[in-house]
């Protein structure tokens, strides 16, 4: 039988894996969709979960009121122990004050979240908030903390599913050796980068 759960959840993985492929338009349509299906039927966790999937969807689209706007609507179901999606919101919060250029404290908070992931053991949100907290803070001169970020999510990146990301990994690199002044290694990151880019996945990140 198909509930009203497993239909939300299914468009929000649809949803998800538009984003993944960088189709925002797509993304966004089809989970606005979904929390749609969730709320109305009293599906907060679920509905919370796919709003912050939107928002993140929205930022990367460079719709930073839209993605604010998105949050603003998971907090007012939020609800205490939702676990994962509590740090989920909160990475997309991290997002929208960097773009909004409030940029005060955002490394130590976008530490926070990857901490959180890596004690619960959820990869899949160590390596977004990895690169993300590498963005930021190479973005702001922080390589230091750039360099923290890049070696946490490193040795995440084997195995077959890892093979997409690797290059978008490269890239992040050859940002943090071009700043750092060591032309040699950032030729070598964008000569992996390069060849990554051999993976129709990789590609498109």
């Amino acid at each position: 039988q198909v509930t009203v759960h497993r239909t939300a959840h299914y468009l929000a993985m649809e949803g998800y894996g538009h984003y993944l492929l960088g189709r925002f338009g797509e993304a966004i349509e089809t989970l606005s969709h979904a929390e749609a299906i969730a709320v109305e039927h009293g599906l907060d966790e679920l509905g919370s979960l796919i709003g912050a999937w939107r928002a993140l969807a929205e930022l990367r689209a460079n719709r930073v009121d839209e993605a604010a706007a998105a949050l603003e609507r998971c907090h007012t179901r939020r609800k205490p122990g939702m676990g994962p999606t509590e740090t989920i919101l909160e990475m997309a919060g991290i997002g929208v004050d960097f773009a909004r250029g409030r940029t005060f404290g955002v490394i130590e908070r976008m530490r926070a979240v990857h901490r959180n992931f890596e004690r619960t053991g959820q990869n899949v949100g160590c390596v977004p908030t990895g690169w993300f907290g590498t963005h930021m803070a190479l973005a702001l001169g922080d390589l230091e903390a750039g360099a923290f970020f890049l070696d946490r999510v490193r040795p995440l990146l084997q195995g077959p599913h890892a093979t997409s990301m690797i290059g978008a990994h490269c890239l992040l690199e050859a940002w943090l050796h071009q700043l750092s002044g060591a032309p040699r290694a950032m030729d070598a990151s964008l000569r992996e980068a390069l060849s990554q880019a051999a993976d129709p996945g990789a590609r498109v990140r």
